[in-house]
């Protein structure tokens, strides 16, 4: 693999992580011809049930120490929701409210 700077290696991670959304547009987009808009939707509710699982449990196994999320709560929850590769790419952030609760943005 190629040697980066810093901001190379940012840059590379934003590539990657904008084929991962393309890959997924078009797998849906071809689902949807193929099977139609209802089969489609329930593949993807289907892989996304799984992908969730898994993510959350390497995101714990990674980070969990390092970035508080074994501290649990809504505090943790929203320190891995934020490390959750298709959070940004999907427009969704969390914000902390004063009533101890979270905002949920969908952009």
């Amino acid at each position: 693999m190629a040697v980066f700077s810093r901001e190379e290696l940012l840059d590379y991670i934003g590539c990657v992580l904008w084929q991962f959304r393309l890959v997924d547009a078009f797998w849906f987009l071809r689902a949807e011809e193929r099977y139609g808009l209802p089969d489609a939707e329930r593949l993807n509710e289907e892989v996304w049930a799984i992908l969730g699982k898994l993510a959350a449990r390497d995101i714990n196994a990674r980070f969990g120490a390092s970035h508080g999320l074994d501290d649990g709560g809504l505090e943790g929850f929203a320190r891995a929701f934020a490390l959750f590769p298709w959070s940004p790419l999907a427009g969704h952030y969390l914000k902390p409210m004063d009533d101890v609760s979270l905002d949920l943005t969908m952009a």
